[in-house]
């Protein structure tokens, strides 16, 4: 979770979820949203009302999963089509779409890291909308 501002001024809540896909998550998924996701959110909302809130959620499965274990990247969103998606569909988001870890589990660290990614694009291109990241070579 960071704070910033945006290009016009105004400041802005950015908050990344990881979540698995496997069928134990979606059987609570109801519960996971009312007790923690939206608890989390709204305590944030108090915490900073002038904020504008951007909400990214990145789903994964089992690690052998093929071509990647990453299910879906659903970058920054406004707040409430973030949510709108997450609680009417969040099977378009691949939850419910694993049955177990396969033979390797499933792949939390690719979760995390592609949340580390799509937060630094994020932020760079709010602090630097035309200048394109390039990764340095071998630094």
């Amino acid at each position: 979770m960071s704070s910033t501002t945006e290009q016009a001024g105004q400041d802005f809540l950015a908050v990344a979820c990881v979540v698995d896909t496997s069928i134990a998550v979606a059987s609570e998924w109801p519960r996971i949203l009312t007790e923690y996701i939206s608890p989390l959110l709204r305590r944030l909302n108090e915490l900073h009302p002038a904020h504008q809130f951007r909400l990214a959620f990145i789903t994964y499965g089992a690690a052998d999963t093929r071509p990647s274990p990453l299910v879906s990247n659903m970058f920054f969103s406004p707040l409430s089509l973030a949510t709108k998606e997450l609680r009417e569909e969040p099977s378009k988001l691949g939850i419910g779409q694993t049955s177990c870890g396969g033979t390797r589990g499933l792949s939390a660290l690719e979760g995390l890291v592609a949340a580390i990614e799509v937060t630094f694009r994020y932020f760079n291109d709010v602090w630097h909308p035309h200048q394109p990241v390039v990764p340095s070579e071998g630094k």
